[in-house]
């Protein structure tokens, strides 16, 4: 019982207090509420209008409208419908039918009492509720329409919340993992949104709808199918050039197994259809059959995860370059340049001297611009093979730049770009623990040092040196493993919506069509 009493006000602290939570909390119920009102709106106009039918038929100059007799199969009359009126158009002759019993039936338009003289046919399924489809289980029903539109309203709201998350997540910090995550999530949104709404116009009934959204996966692979093949030779061709140009190491073969791996996705749906095409017993051609439904589950399951992906890949470009285009405000009272490996004899490579350079450019442009001067933090350890402490030697080479020593705090013990960052903040704290602070870096490398900072909880705005083209390719795909790992949990609750919503979907035309 004394832990129960515990625990209780950390699980409040943690989903009512924390506004993040609360924030997000509220959202998915908001979703809830309007998924149900939505599934209302649907229940209410299916039923006032779904238990009638209307059947037009051409118009013809020889037969008048009360000419046409409407009989079924057998020439008897109509016993799961009843004709209710007849209305004469410009161009057809359209038949009003209610439903009286559950059950199936084709109807014959003809002149004559037998039903020999057709002059068309309709299918007609009357379900237990009392709801008429045409040609189909889940063929069109009268007022269906409402079913893609409200398909639509609820995908404009999700991609109305996650763009909202997405600009006030960049606001509170461009640098933050959520970024990515809420960007890529409302592109793949949008994308499932574009299709339906191409599709409304063109509405066929809810199998039609349903099939739409199964098979949205695919038709966004093929629509961006050229888009992702000119990637693919940009990522290729970069990554070979660093090959050559850097060594060849894990890291700098991202870009190779990114391409290798949107060639593969390029062809999955295609293997994974010769693939069940073989195995033995497995008829994937029986259409009312399970195994080709289960294959075309498994092939967008696959083509769905595979877009997602992608679209944070997307996400993580756009992140990444407003990171590294981003200039602080001109108020901070120091500036940390990240250190890397220096030359044999101490000197800068040329990697590093750009980061330094940028930085006294920086403390240049904030000092015409406001007076202020700022302190300079170069930072970086000694590695093993490095004859002094990174930090020493961009402080020497800041020195050569006219930079007043007195102006330059050493950090010289971290080992990587989280300690950098975390061990430059304690210097600044000892000499301003209010100092406002930004850091110099790569430009491919702002986002993650950002990143880290954010994850450390220090507030620094980063600005980037310009660096050779062939490093973006394998920096965009390290930025996006990080945030896939990072936010590994919301990316799998969003792809686990999809994909349960895709096979739920997948066993409603099983069972139905």
């Amino acid at each position: 019982m004394c832990s129960f009493h515990i625990a209780l006000p950390n699980l409040l602290q943690k989903y009512i207090i924390n506004p993040m939570i609360k924030r997000s909390f509220r959202q998915i119920l908001f979703l809830f509420i309007l998924a149900a009102l939505l599934a209302i709106i649907c229940t209410i106009t299916l039923n006032i209008c779904g238990k009638t039918q209307t059947i037009s038929i051409d118009k013809q100059d020889d037969v008048s409208i009360e000419d046409i007799k409407v009989v079924n199969e057998f020439g008897n009359e109509p016993s799961v419908v009843k004709l209710t009126g007849r209305y004469e158009s410009e161009n057809s002759y359209d038949f009003v039918f209610s439903s009286i019993s559950p059950g199936s039936e084709l109807l014959v338009f003809s002149t004559d009492d037998s039903g020999t003289d057709i002059r068309d046919t309709s299918y007609l399924i009357v379900q237990r509720s009392g709801l008429i489809s045409r040609d189909e289980n889940l063929g069109k029903i009268r007022g269906d329409i409402v079913i893609p539109i409200s398909i639509v309203v609820f995908l404009a709201f999700v991609v109305g919340i996650l763009f909202y998350n997405y600009r006030s997540a960049v606001r509170e910090s461009i640098y933050q993992p959520r970024c990515i995550a809420f960007l890529g999530m409302a592109i793949f949104a949008a994308a499932y949104l574009v299709i339906h709404l191409m599709t409304i116009s063109d509405y066929g009934g809810l199998e039609h709808t349903i099939r739409t959204f199964i098979s949205a996966p695919e038709t966004i692979s093929i629509l961006s199918l050229p888009v992702a093949a000119i990637a693919t030779v940009i990522v290729t061709a970069s990554n070979v050039v660093l090959l050559i140009k850097e060594g060849r190491s894990i890291k700098n073969l991202l870009g190779l197994m990114l391409g290798l791996l949107i060639c593969l996705g390029a062809f999955l749906p295609s293997i994974i259809y010769m693939l069940m095409f073989n195995i033995e017993g497995f008829d994937i051609h029986n259409l009312t059959g399970f195994p080709a439904y289960f294959e075309m589950f498994l092939e967008n399951i696959l083509t769905s995860s595979i877009i997602y992906f992608e679209c944070i890949l997307i996400a993580t470009i756009r992140c990444a370059i407003r990171a590294a285009r981003h200039i602080p405000a001109f108020d901070k009272d120091f500036i940390m340049i990240l250190g890397c490996m220096i030359r044999k004899d101490g000197t800068l490579t040329a990697l590093l001297r750009s980061r330094t350079d940028k930085a006294v450019e920086f403390a240049k442009m904030q000092k015409d611009k406001t007076g202020k001067d700022i302190f300079f933090i170069p930072s970086g350890g000694k590695g093993d093979d490095e004859c002094m402490a990174e930090g020493r030697a961009i402080a020497d080479y800041l020195i050569s730049q006219g930079i007043p020593e007195d102006r330059i705090l050493v950090e010289d013990k971290s080992t990587n770009t989280r300690e950098n960052i975390r061990f430059s903040r304690n210097i600044a704290d000892a000499v301003n623990p209010e100092g406002k602070m930004a850091f110099a870096t790569t430009n491919y490398h702002v986002l993650r040092a950002g990143a880290y900072a954010y994850l450390e909880g220090i507030d620094a705005e980063g600005i980037g040196s310009p660096t050779k083209a062939y490093f973006w390719a394998n920096a965009f795909i390290r930025e996006f493993i990080a945030n896939i790992v990072n936010e590994r949990k919301k990316h799998f609750i969003f792809l686990a919506l999809i994909l349960l919503t895709l096979f739920a979907l997948a066993m409603i035309l099983y069972i139905f069509a």
